[in-house]
């Protein structure tokens, strides 16, 4: 055993070698950059940090500022990124993206890969909310930078989809870049992807016009981010929910969305959640509540200066004012709301001037003469053909960066093979020593192992031979006593049927002399202690058949089992016209070579205990037969009467138990008893499935070779 110890021990230690050689490949991010934490304190707080930087922003903050308490470089760089991250989410505004592109310059040289690729991706969304594409563009370069640095496939493909969603693809395409993406993220830990990618599906299930599976996928991403504790995603997904139903529900959907911001501190979300709610209202014809969530959500643009958000939002009060109340006129709206947005437009906000004229023609054309209709839907036509050809733009330059991706796939190829064949060559000569040291350990355990096992068996044959001895002896021994207790029993049989023969003519010889002096009380009495001996001496000679039922047998026989049973009718045909029975059988039976007294015995106690306990009015036996499996015969013997509880059908089967113990059914309990000794005998099964006042069904197992077909 200490070799076999040594040997595992090798093979475990040169395995991990030969492992090792390959080369590590970390997958895993964030692992990687806390490999960088020299401080095990450190390590601690940016575990807490991972785990609560999607939960709760307040958390993030004090876990944040604290990796900034460390001594240790890296450790303050992490706690000043997630600093920066925790403010993004209180309020994305332009001075805080102008921070961000700060500090990745000062980081930009660092291998702090993940860390650059986020702040790319908040910087490129927030340039693209904005449609300043001409800074959206540098900021997608750097996402472009972290694909080459990726080491796991989920990565490489999942960032390319990011980069690549941003920039306006068909329908059709992004939807066989997500299913490319989500087997992949199936297989790894629910993360930053799977909110990413799951939420950008359901943007093209509406694509689509297919609103039950937006709703489908939006509910089964709240679930999911809930679960995984991404709260700030999970409010999100709220939102988008609230938005997607409307009415009632989608207003139930928002104030959720509303009050997990308000615990979690996802400032930032605020002003999208009120206008939102002012869409719904709006949708409802609430414009009261509307114009409330609207001007709720100038007070949050101010607060974060969002030049986009607040000409947007200044449109959206403009219409709900004006809806309002027919006091409200066309020029006052539009003088203390829609006007003040308007004019802050530049001649670039092609996307912006378009929204916002579309705006004003959905809520408040009534209030235009034929001729301004005229010039603002011109107006509107004029912004959507630039917007169109700065689209145009936007794709040429996705088409350049999917050349660019695929150029350096082919540099990425190539060098991997070369440093895979350099590996190959270096790693072949040490895997043929460890081989052939496996082999020689593997020898040498299998030469003294078969050495210790052939001591063994000679051991073991001694004690089997000996074991062997004292199982005959025991065998003798148990013969002696089978046939002492047969004795016993015929002995103890005849004695005590001597005494109940003797009560029984005693009682019968008093009830004569006493004729005429009895009363119809004492009658009865005379009468129960004729039938109680009479009962018993029938359980005497069946407990003593029962005992014997499988001694003294004559050869076995090739049996008719339709004869059989033909011939048991007959025997039982008195109780079958009194229950005016019908026995039914599915099938012919087949041939079964047995001992003729045995099987008969068996079907009589089934048969006579199926009409025993029959319904009257629907007496019917139904008996069938089938292959049951490769090494048995399946019998079944089917009545419909009173039925057995289901929790009580295995106890039928043993000695003297009657399940129904009224006066109206007769028996010794000792029928199935015998029927379950003589199955048992054969090798067989037997059981039981009844329900109580409907059926009971008596199934039968016997070997296969038994059986003649």
């Amino acid at each position: 055993m200490r070799l076999l110890f040594y040997y595992m021990v090798i093979c475990v230690a040169l395995f991990y070698l030969s492992c090792t050689r390959n080369g590590k490949n970390n997958n895993d991010v964030h692992v990687h950059i806390k490999h960088h934490l020299k401080e095990k304190a450190a390590d601690n707080v940016f575990q807490k940090l991972l785990s609560s930087q999607y939960s709760n922003i307040d958390t993030l903050k004090v876990l944040a500022n604290e990796l900034t308490t460390f001594s240790d470089k890296t450790t303050q760089v992490l706690g000043k990124y997630y600093l920066l991250k925790s403010q993004i989410f209180q309020g994305r505004t332009k001075e805080t993206i102008e921070n961000l592109e700060n500090f990745y310059e000062k980081i930009v040289d660092s291998n702090l890969n993940f860390i650059k690729y986020e702040i790319c991706f908040f910087i490129n969304n927030y340039y693209f909310d904005e449609k300043q594409f001409e800074h959206n563009a540098k900021w997608i370069e750097g996402q472009y930078d972290f694909i080459s640095k990726a080491n796991a496939k989920i990565e490489r493909t999942a960032i390319i989809y990011n980069l690549q969603q941003n920039i306006n693809l068909g329908t059709d395409e992004r939807m066989q870049q997500l299913q490319d993406v989500i087997p992949l993220l199936n297989k790894q830990q629910w993360g930053f992807y799977h909110a990413k990618i799951y939420k950008d599906l359901s943007y093209l299930y509406r694509s689509q016009k297919r609103k039950d599976k937006e709703i489908e996928t939006l509910k089964f991403l709240e679930s999911q981010n809930i679960k995984n504790n991404l709260q700030v995603f999970a409010c999100d997904n709220k939102m988008q929910l609230g938005f997607v139903v409307g009415g009632d529900s989608g207003i139930a959907y928002l104030n959720d969305a509303i009050s997990l911001a308000q615990k979690i501190g996802y400032t930032s979300a605020f002003r999208n959640l009120s206008t939102v709610k002012g869409y719904i209202y709006m949708d409802n014809k609430d414009y009261g509540n509307a114009y409330t969530c609207f001007t709720k959500s100038l007070k949050y643009d101010s607060i974060s200066n969002d030049k986009t958000n607040l000409i947007k939002d200044l449109a959206y009060s403009s219409s709900a004012y004006y809806r309002m109340d027919t006091t409200n006129n066309y020029q006052l709206a539009n003088q203390k709301y829609f006007n003040k947005g308007f004019n802050l437009l530049t001649p670039t906000d092609y996307y912006l001037k378009a929204h916002v004229l579309n705006e004003k023609i959905k809520y408040q054309s009534s209030a235009l003469s034929n001729k301004e209709k005229v010039k603002l839907i011109s107006d509107k036509k004029e912004a959507d053909d630039l917007a169109n050809r700065r689209d145009a733009l936007i794709n040429n330059f996705y088409i350049s960066m999917r050349l660019r991706e695929s150029e350096s796939q082919t540099k990425l190829s190539q060098l991997y093979a070369t440093k895979k064949s350099l590996e190959d060559k270096k790693n072949k000569q040490l895997t043929y020593l460890i081989f052939a040291i496996l082999i020689i350990s593997a020898l040498s355990v299998i030469m003294f192992q078969s050495y210790k096992n052939a001591k063994k068996i000679k051991e073991s044959n001694t004690v089997i031979e000996q074991q062997n001895n004292k199982l005959q002896q025991l065998v003798a021994q148990l013969e002696i006593s089978n046939k002492n207790l047969e004795n016993f029993a015929a002995t103890a049989a005849h004695d005590i049927k001597s005494p109940l023969n003797t009560i029984r003519h005693g009682i019968g010889i008093l009830k004569n002399k006493l004729n005429g002096k009895l009363d119809d009380e004492d009658i009865e009495i005379f009468d129960f202690i004729t039938k109680s001996s009479v009962s018993f001496m029938n359980m005497i000679n069946e407990l003593l058949n029962f005992s014997k039922i499988t001694q003294n047998l004559k050869p076995q026989t090739l049996l008719n089992l339709n004869e059989l049973i033909d011939w048991v009718c007959k025997n039982l045909n008195e109780k079958i016209i009194e229950k005016k029975a019908k026995i039914i059988f599915n099938k012919k039976l087949p041939f079964i070579k047995a001992h003729q007294y045995l099987i008969t015995q068996l079907f009589i106690n089934i048969l006579d205990n199926s009409l025993k306990y029959s319904n009257s009015k629907n007496c019917k036996i139904i008996i069938d037969n089938i292959k049951y499996d490769e090494n048995f015969w399946k019998f079944s013997i089917q009545d419909f009467g009173i039925g057995i509880p289901e929790n009580k059908t295995s106890e039928v089967f043993h000695l003297f138990k009657r399940i129904n113990v009224s006066n109206d059914f007769e028996g010794s309990g000792i029928g199935l008893a015998t029927c379950k000794k003589i199955i048992e005998f054969y090798k067989g099964k037997i059981w039981i499935e009844s329900k109580e006042n409907s059926y009971t069904t008596v199934n039968i197992l016997l070997p296969i070779h038994l059986i003649i077909n």
